[in-house]
Order: C-alpha cells, then structure tokens, then sequence
C-alpha cells in the first residue's frame, strides 16, 4: 500500500474490512495527484483534452468535503467604538489567569 506507506508486516495485521476500505480509496488518492500532475502538462496539451482529463479526475475524485462559511457582519456600537457581542468579561477573566 504505496499510497498509505504501511509497512508489509503491519498490513498483513489489518482487519480486513479496513484493508478494503483502504484499498477503495487508492483511486481518490492517485486521481488527486494526477490533478496536481496536470497543471504541468496544461502548457502541452489542447485545452479539450485537458477539460476532459480534468472532469474525469474529479469524478474519480469525488466530493471529500462541502461547507460554507459561517460569516458575520461587524457590528460597531457607536458610543463606545466596540462590537457590542464581544465577551469583554470572559477575556479579562482569561487574562487574569495567567
């Protein structure tokens, strides 16, 4: 198992329901460092093909992870020039401490 770099012995020591686990994931694995391969070739090829090879490594890919951002506006008081949602409190109870 090149791609997870586990020594024979400890290999043969896998369960096998995790060894087929692994061995499912290899193909995510090379896909994701033959997109990191591509960008050297863009030069090279057409950009047809390049758009082919690089949908098809991203389906092979899949999705690992989707999240959005939570993001929240600044809020300033305008009498103290503050963010009024600030724990002021728990900071200098935190700084008290040390």
């Amino acid at each position: 198992m090149r791609e997870f770099a586990i020594p024979y012995d400890a290999l043969l020591k896998t369960p096998i329901k995790r060894f087929w686990f692994l061995n499912r994931q290899v193909d995510r694995l090379r896909a994701e460092d033959d997109l990191r391969r591509m960008k050297v070739l863009v030069a090279v090829n057409s950009n047809e093909s390049f758009q082919q090879a690089l949908d098809g490594f991203t389906k092979q890919m899949g999705t690992i992870a989707v999240f959005e951002e939570k993001t929240r506006e600044l809020v300033i008081d305008p009498e103290t020039g503050l963010d009024p949602e600030f724990d002021r409190a728990g900071l200098h109870a935190l700084k008290a401490k040390l």
